[in-house]
């Protein structure tokens, strides 16, 4: 694929996901023009909210990237080789190379012929343990099947970070349950980078939490990944938690800026799966330097979840 967009310099790439956005970015650095086109009105409309959503957006645009959302191809067209791609508004952009990154569905040939149970889109149904129908047959990975965290509902979450752990629950339990666990789904937990900023997401975003009927509450904060602020290389970092009104327990936090967002995720997701509560998260004891973490007065999980906290109290 490389050798092949050497010589191109209009790319055009049809999906918005954070894959997407890793293949636009890394093309538009290789100084070709890249044209992006999505169905729905937002890029990672299903990863992040709005707010963190444009801040992507404003990163690309600023970077030479067209942007085309709530657009739907109509063709690819092109003599032998593709040349154009149509709009059904009748628009046209040219292209040397179209990159189709729409999704996918899962190769589970194998778990027909055996037999195996499969869900309606096609996964292999596996319990907590990543056992299939047939209990001496495992399956792990993009093929096997995906609950959400909170609501059991299947879900296609496509992620090494999920599938590398499904695996070690698989190989620790091949020859009998050894480990007794409870596994209540996938928190969808990930991090890119686009550009300069890291983007990291874990649990439901407040989009999805509206549509499921959940009581939430929210806390933000935005503070700066070193301290004093005026320290060479300092980036600023903007965290959204979104808690259970009721519980305070956490169910969803985004991410976005300094590069200690892609671990600072990786701690809420575990807060997520251990439902920490926004008081627990307000009192968390962090190690904190100048040169590598926010201060300690304005850490961002701190911040955000008293923010959080000062709202469920107030409704108390």
């Amino acid at each position: 694929m490389l050798n092949k967009l050497k010589e191109v310099k209009e790319v055009v790439i049809i999906g918005a996901s954070f894959i997407d956005m890793e293949f636009a970015e890394q093309l538009a650095l290789a100084g070709k023009h890249v044209t992006l086109v999505e169905i729905a009105h937002k890029i990672l409309w299903q990863a992040f909210d709005d707010e963190f959503a444009a801040i992507a957006e404003q990163d690309l645009e600023s970077h030479g990237v067209t942007l085309k959302l709530g657009t739907k191809v109509k063709a690819i067209l092109g003599n032998g080789k593709v040349e154009e791609v149509e709009f059904e508004s009748g628009e046209r952009v040219k292209a040397e190379a179209v990159i189709l990154s729409m999704g996918v569905t899962p190769n589970t040939e194998l778990a027909k012929q055996l037999g195996l149970d499969l869900t309606r889109k096609g996964a292999i149904v596996v319990d907590e343990y990543m056992r299939t129908s047939a209990p001496d047959i495992f399956a792990v990975g993009d093929c096997a099947l995906k609950r959400d965290f909170f609501t059991s509902r299947h879900v296609p979450i496509l992620l090494a970070s999920t599938a590398a752990m499904e695996a070690k629950i698989a190989a620790a339990n091949l020859y009998g349950i050894r480990f007794i666990r409870e596994n209540r789904g996938t928190v969808s937990a990930f991090s890119t980078k686009i550009f300069e900023k890291t983007y990291g997401v874990a649990g439901i975003i407040e989009r999805f939490a509206k549509e499921d009927g959940f009581d939430y509450v929210i806390g933000k904060a935005v503070s700066m990944d070193r301290h004093p602020w005026s320290l060479p290389g300092a980036k600023k970092i903007e965290v959204k938690l979104i808690f259970s009104r009721t519980s305070g327990v956490l169910i969803g936090a985004q991410v976005v800026e300094g590069d200690s967002g892609g671990e600072m995720i990786n701690i809420l997701s575990l807060a997520i799966q251990k439902g920490l509560t926004a008081n627990e998260l307000n009192t968390m004891q962090v190690a904190t330097h100048p040169l590598v973490t926010a201060s300690p007065v304005t850490y961002p999980i701190n911040a955000a979840a008293l923010d959080a906290l000062v709202k469920i109290c107030t409704k108390c």
